[in-house]
């Protein structure tokens, strides 16, 4: 699993890259920007599926970043950090589907929690996109079959299935 830290404060975006034992948590891959656009980009390329960002950053700030991104993918889970307790920063961040909003300085323990959490709430998701996936292919085969066995054409929704996924449904 990937996670992207944007953060315009190294000593932020430093010390959460290397401070943190991320692999345990079950992160494989840590990336990091210093800017709204520059996470937008890492966001395009590698598709990270946690997100910890820093609500004020130059380009474009965490919450936009946070709205493109979950455009351009799913699924995301989005941590936003903020220097401001303001209740309309944080108020945002929860319509936006925020997994979190954390005040500086960071817990680094409610941290680690809150990652965790995502990474335990992305692998759910994914595994139930594949049950589903798994299911939807397991009823086409099915349809397929029963059609095939009564001597019925198929219709072409079906016959556009790969060849490989006929075959096993006829055999």
């Amino acid at each position: 699993m990937k996670l992207l830290i944007a953060d315009d404060e190294i000593q932020i975006r430093e010390g959460l890259s290397e401070g943190i034992d991320w692999g345990k948590l079950g992160i494989d891959k840590v990336l990091t920007a210093e800017n709204g656009l520059d996470a937008l980009e890492v966001c395009r390329a590698e598709k990270p599926e946690i997100l910890i960002t820093d609500v004020r950053m130059p380009g474009i700030d965490g919450l936009e970043l946070s709205r493109r991104a979950a455009q351009l993918y799913a699924p995301v889970r989005v941590i936003v950090l903020s220097g401001y307790s303001e209740f309309r920063y944080a108020q945002e961040a929860l319509k936006l589907g925020a997994a979190d909003y954390l005040l500086k300085p960071i817990d680094i323990g409610e941290l680690e929690d809150k990652v965790a959490q995502c990474c335990a709430d992305v692998r759910r998701e994914t595994d139930e996109s594949k049950l589903r996936s798994a299911y939807t292919a397991l009823q086409r085969r099915k349809t397929v079959r029963a059609l095939l066995s009564q001597g019925r054409p198929l219709p072409a929704e079906l016959v556009q299935e790969p060849r490989s996924e006929l075959r096993l449904a006829a055999g």
